[in-house]
């Protein structure tokens, strides 16, 4: 959601990198990067990680399709740690990536 509201320069210089290459293999709209503290550039082109809502009638596995294609690009990222911003997502990284996963307002707390 944030990324929507032109948010991504603040969300992209929270971590700033001192190193950084993109990985060319990735999709032009969604590149990953090497790099020493962020593994990617957000934008409006990021992939959902899960519905936010499921239309009457809706066929349940294409929620679920969302998700795996998510999970799988977080994966390929092979990032360390995951901070999460949105609230629908935070349940379903901190199942798929336990230990791994905080939230941002935890974060801006410490």
């Amino acid at each position: 959601m944030l990324r929507y509201l032109d948010m991504s320069d603040k969300l992209n210089n929270m971590l700033v990198n001192t190193i950084e290459q993109p990985i060319l293999e990735t999709p032009e709209f969604t590149p990953r990067l090497k790099a020493d503290k962020r593994v990617n550039n957000v934008n409006n082109w990021q992939k959902p990680l899960c519905a936010e809502y499921s239309l009457l009638g809706m066929d349940l596995d294409i929620a679920d399709w969302i998700t795996n294609d998510a999970m799988n690009e977080i994966r390929k990222s092979k990032a360390e740690n995951c901070v999460v911003f949105e609230p629908y997502a935070l349940p379903v990284l901190k199942m798929n990536f336990e230990g791994h996963v905080c939230y941002y307002l935890d974060l801006l707390s410490k």
